[in-house]
């Protein structure tokens, strides 16, 4: 009797142990948009099972812009966010939590284009000034593109706002002489003859952090491991997809819906396959990301703020 007590009390307690590892911790990430490719290694890692694999839970949530997931990550609806450096540095100055950017997602804005129409006198940024230079929303990355590649060239331009969806069509009609165009819409612009690039920011810009993944503060300081198992599988499935070339462009096939063959490998070659590996940051791309959104933002405490006090490599180990 002695013996069928104590096998029964071992297989309870057993069963007590494999429940506890069974169950998965739950990470709430937040996404601005759906679809982009910018953020596929979450959608790998979810789909080969990495963040399985390191007991995670992924909670994965589309916003309404950064501006909603900024306000998701303060209010404690979500922990790990895609956000720029200059908006944790905004939110820092403002008195809001100490959250951090935990992990690059490219240095540069790769698909990012400048364009014009194929007969236009535009040649080069220089020729920008005065022109009517068409954006998506003020105070976005097409805006900050737009400020700084102006300013960089020493001219002036009108800039005008058109929103995402109208900004092609809006260069089409003569609305706006040049736009700052968004992958994977550039390339079909001038895969199709319809427009010309004079500036490919993502080739001619020097390292500048646009869009980083970024903790809260009480993942930081409360769940370190947790964060640090989160983003070595968002950062391994995007090494996935670009160490496996011919399932990676069937499955950003699958994952943009892009029908045009072409357009899908540039969108993986140009983009996918340049996508950061690894998270890690370089002190100057937060510098010159903060100067970045300082100017568009015309906001100039955001450049003196202090970068140690916006990113960390620590969770990259």
């Amino acid at each position: 009797m002695r013996s069928s007590a104590l096998i029964a009390k071992v297989l309870a307690t057993l069963a007590l142990l494999t429940g506890a590892t069974a169950a998965q911790d739950k990470v709430r990430i937040g996404l601005p948009v759906p679809k982009a490719t910018a953020y596929i290694g979450v959608q790998v890692a979810v789909d080969r099972g990495f963040f399985k694999e390191a007991n995670i839970d992924p909670e994965v949530t589309v916003f309404r812009g950064g501006a909603a997931a900024q306000e998701a990550l303060s209010a404690g609806a979500a922990d790990v966010i895609s956000y720029p450096p200059g908006g944790v540095a905004l939110v820092q100055l403002k008195g809001g939590q100490k959250e951090k950017v935990v992990g690059v997602i490219d240095e540069r804005p790769l698909g990012w284009l400048m364009l014009v129409k194929p007969e236009s006198k535009i040649k080069t940024a220089k020729d920008l000034q005065g022109v009517k230079l068409g954006i998506t929303v003020k105070g976005g990355l097409t805006d900050m593109l737009a400020i700084w590649l102006t300013k960089n060239a020493g001219v002036t331009a009108q800039i005008i706002p058109v929103g995402g969806a109208a900004i092609n069509q809006a260069m089409l009609d003569g609305q706006v002489d040049a736009i700052v165009a968004t992958p994977a819409g550039s390339w079909q612009m001038v895969e199709t003859g319809k427009a010309r690039s004079i500036f490919d920011f993502g080739k001619e810009m020097k390292p500048v952090i646009a869009d980083s993944w970024v903790a809260s503060e009480e993942m930081i300081t409360k769940r370190p491991e947790l964060l640090r198992k989160t983003i070595g599988a968002i950062y391994k499935g995007q090494r996935y997809i670009q160490d496996n070339r011919d399932w990676g462009l069937k499955y950003l096939k699958d994952f943009t819906e892009e029908k045009d063959d072409k357009i899908n490998q540039l969108t993986y070659e140009r983009l996918i396959l340049l996508l950061n590996k690894d998270g890690t940051m370089e002190r100057t791309w937060i510098e010159d990301g903060l100067k970045m959104a300082a100017d568009a933002w015309n906001n100039p405490d955001i450049a003196k703020y202090d970068p140690n006090n916006v990113y960390t490599n620590e969770f990259l180990k």
